[in-house]
């Protein structure tokens, strides 16, 4: 019920921060990925609606902030800031080549509002009917499709 929200997204928090975070893991093939994209010279940022603190606790605990130039999640009670302040962080002389990745239409959609292309991911919870009804430009099945996508056109 409405009147039970606020207290669940406590409840939801309170055990994230304690024990749900670790629940996370990297999808195979993400960190050479990232290695990859770093060795190209591309410039790496995570662009999230978690909470600010957890998602940079989730990126050092799987050792992979050395390939980030930045990591940015949400505030308390702005889950659109860490988008926001992953593009800014970016520069934005640079978002003409950006892309925005992500596996659900929200992230199609963030990235479509800041003028990005979006390359639709199928490993994540989304489909490819999802990501294709949100408008995603690119569709890619694996990690190693995002890379050929993203060193043939960017």
């Amino acid at each position: 019920p409405a009147q039970d929200v606020d207290a669940a997204v406590a409840k939801f928090r309170e055990y994230y921060q304690k024990d749900g975070w670790l629940d996370n893991a990297p999808y195979p093939g993400i960190p050479e990925l990232l290695a990859h994209l770093k060795a190209q010279g591309k410039r790496l940022f995570v662009a999230t609606s978690k909470l600010d603190t957890m998602a940079v606790r989730i990126v050092e605990h799987f050792g992979l902030m050395p390939y980030f130039e930045a990591v940015c999640g949400a505030p308390a009670g702005d889950k659109e800031a860490g988008k926001k302040a992953a593009l800014k962080s970016a520069g934005c002389d640079e978002l003409s080549r950006a892309v925005m990745i992500g596996d659900r239409e929200h992230d199609v959609i963030g990235g479509h509002l800041a003028g990005l292309e979006v390359i639709g991911v199928l490993y994540g919870y989304g489909s490819r009917e999802e990501l294709t009804a949100a408008g995603a430009e690119h569709i890619a099945e694996t990690p190693a499709g995002i890379e050929t996508l993203i060193l043939s056109a960017h």
